[in-house]
């Protein structure tokens, strides 16, 4: 009677814990109910249970990186800045319910294809895709192109692009610098095709009836990425 609903609570994961790994679970449920606290520190603040254990060590493991590529820019000032871009494509994509009826199988597919950071990546993906479920809608192959797409402009500092009526703009980080002689050079090269706006966007005019899909469209992308930044590739 004179326990408390923490106590109780102890007690009864101490009960349930009779198999294998039971010291990882009794550590994982005792988190839970004390709070996450400070990483480092002996404080315990917090309810790890408000946003879920799988979120928080989310939040953690971000939280890590950005902390390392601080330290890794002050050392090395060549890398690019990390950006989280905006994509206007007009391609319809999605993972159809019909396809993947489970809710929670979608979005955990989702956040695969969002943490994409190379096309081997999103060929990874593609290959577990279809040997769980079968063969791809067209939806989802257009989806994992997109999301190949976004890893590279992610890689490549370029915040915006958009892409309608044959042409596609594009516009990288502010702190990203690009030779004035380079530019001029690979305009030069796309013999009228390429464009550099008073907004500092750049505008690529496509091959007629060459883009197709979201892949076409990263190839050309990329072939002017290619000479403007040589090491983002």
């Amino acid at each position: 009677k004179t326990l408390g609903p923490e106590a109780r609570k102890r007690l009864q994961v101490l009960q349930s814990l009779d198999d294998l790994g039971v010291g990882f679970r009794l550590a994982l449920q005792d988190m839970e109910i004390r709070g996450a606290g400070n990483l480092l520190g002996k404080d315990q603040s917090g309810q790890v249970n408000t946003v879920g254990y799988e979120l928080y060590s989310r939040i953690l493991k971000d939280a890590v990186v950005q902390l390392r590529r601080k330290k890794a820019k002050q050392t090395d000032t060549s890398e690019l800045p990390e950006v989280d871009p905006e994509m206007q494509t007009g391609f319809p994509a999605h993972i159809p319910v019909a396809y993947i009826p489970d809710v929670a199988e979608r979005l955990l597919l989702y956040q695969k294809l969002i943490e994409l950071t190379t096309v081997q990546d999103a060929a990874a993906v593609k290959e577990e895709i279809e040997d769980r479920f079968g063969q791809l809608p067209d939806e989802v192959i257009i989806l994992l192109e997109l999301m190949a797409l976004r890893a590279f402009l992610k890689r490549s500092a370029i915040t915006k692009l958009s892409y309608r009526s044959g042409e596609v703009q594009f516009a990288f980080h502010t702190d990203v610098e690009i030779a004035v002689d380079v530019v001029r050079e690979t305009i030069a090269e796309f013999a009228g095709r390429l464009q550099l706006a008073q907004s500092g966007q750049l505008r690529l005019k496509l091959p007629q009836d060459q883009v197709d899909t979201p892949a076409d469209l990263h190839l050309e992308v990329d072939s002017v990425v290619r000479r403007l930044l040589p090491e983002a590739s």
